[in-house]
C-alpha cells in the first residue's frame, strides 16, 4: 500500500437547469449512467478532436454536477466549458482554491479508503465524507484513488492513512506505476497536439454510441478508419547519462520516427522507463532506437501504452 500527496487539484461545480445537457455535448464520454454516485472519465476535446484536457465528471444530482481533475489545470476546462455557453441556464465555479489531494494506490487501497470513513464505491463511482471527496485515480489496473479535500485539513488524514499501514512514495515512484501501466498525463504527455487514439484513451475516455459532442466527428471517422499514424508507447532506456527531456527526437537509424514524452528512472544505474509517441508504419514494439541520429540504441520499444485504469 502507497500514498502520495499533490498540493493542488481542479474541481469545478456546475449547476443549473441545462447543465446534464450541456455536459453531455461537451465531454468526450457519456454521462447518462443509471448507478448512484458516477464519476465519469473523459476529456474536454477541441473541434479537431484534439485533448485540452480530462477529469472526472460527478453527478451530484439531476442539475448538480463536480467536475475533478488532478492533472489538468482548472483555467484550462473552464476556458473551454464557458466559451460554449451561449443560451444554456448553465454556471461554472471554481472551487479548486485550497484543495489539495493524496493519491492512494496498490492492492491495500480500498484499506486506506476505509481508515478515512469512505465507503469504498464501486467502479467509477465516488465516494465522500463531511470534509473529504473520495475519486478513482488512474495509476494502474488495479484501482487507486484520490482523496480530495481542503489542503489545510489533511494532516490527520495523512495520520490515519499510515496507520493503516501504508508507506509514502515520491513522484517518480508513482510516475513509474503509471508509466508501465501505459497511462499518459493529459495534458502533460498527452495535449492539445494529441488524438485520444494516439494514447490508447479510446477505450476509457471516448463514446462511440452516444451522439454528438465536441470532437465527436473526428472520433468517429477515426473509430471507423481503425488507425491512426502515431501511436504512444511504453519504452525502456537502458544506461542514459541524463534523463530525455519531454519531446526530444527519437531515432531508428537516420530516420526520426518520433520523440519522448515522459522519462523516470528506474534504479541508480540510468536505466529508465518512458513513453513515447513514435510513428506506427515505422516502429512496432521490440525494436531498439536511439535518441540521436545514428547513436547507440538505447531506447528499447516495449508495447503499446493502451492507457486503461479501473
Amino acid at each position: 500500500m502507497i500514498f502520495h500527496r499533490f498540493d493542488a487539484v481542479t474541481r469545478l461545480r456546475v449547476i443549473g437547469s441545462d447543465a446534464a445537457t450541456f455536459l453531455q455535448g461537451q465531454f468526450s464520454n457519456d454521462l447518462r449512467r443509471a448507478e448512484p454516485r458516477p464519476a465519469t472519465y473523459g476529456l474536454w476535446l477541441n473541434h479537431k478532436g484534439r485533448a485540452l484536457a480530462d477529469s472526472h465528471v460527478l453527478q451530484r444530482g439531476p442539475d448538480e454536477f463536480e467536475i475533478v481533475s488532478r492533472t489538468a489545470p482548472a483555467g484550462v476546462i473552464r476556458e473551454r466549458l464557458e466559451s460554449y455557453i451561449i443560451a444554456d441556464d448553465v454556471v461554472v465555479e471554481d472551487r479548486s482554491e485550497g484543495c489539495a489531494g493524496v493519491v492512494l494506490a496498490g492492492r491495500g487501497a480500498p484499506e486506506m479508503a476505509g481508515a478515512l470513513g469512505f465507503e469504498t464505491p464501486g467502479p467509477r463511482t465516488f465516494a465522500e465524507t463531511e470534509a473529504q471527496l473520495l475519486v478513482p485515480a488512474r495509476i494502474e489496473a488495479v484501482p487507486a484513488w484520490c482523496v480530495v479535500g481542503a489542503a489545510a485539513a489533511f494532516a490527520s488524514s495523512i495520520a490515519a492513512i499510515i496507520g493503516a499501514g501504508a508507506r509514502e512514495v515520491d513522484r517518480a515512484t508513482l510516475d513509474r506505476r503509471r508509466i508501465a501501466a501505459g497511462i499518459p498525463i493529459v495534458p502533460d504527455e498527452l495535449g492539445p497536439d494529441d488524438l485520444p487514439m494516439e494514447g490508447g484513451l479510446e477505450h476509457d475516455a471516448l463514446s462511440f454510441t452516444k451522439g454528438c459532442y465536441l470532437g465527436q466527428e473526428v472520433m468517429a471517422r477515426l473509430h471507423n478508419l481503425g488507425q491512426v499514424r502515431r501511436r504512444l508507447f511504453v519504452v525502456r532506456l537502458d544506461g542514459v547519462a541524463t534523463l530525455p527531456p519531454k519531446g526530444a527526437h527519437v531515432f531508428l537509424g537516420a530516420q526520426k520516427v518520433g520523440e519522448m514524452r515522459a522519462a523516470v528512472p528506474v534504479d541508480t544505474t540510468g536505466d529508465a522507463l518512458g513513453l513515447a509517441m513514435l510513428q506506427t508504419h515505422a516502429v512496432q514494439p521490440g525494436h531498439a532506437l536511439a535518441l540521436a541520429a545514428g547513436g547507440p540504441a538505447c531506447v528499447r520499444v516495449e508495447r503499446l501504452a493502451e492507457g486503461r485504469a479501473q
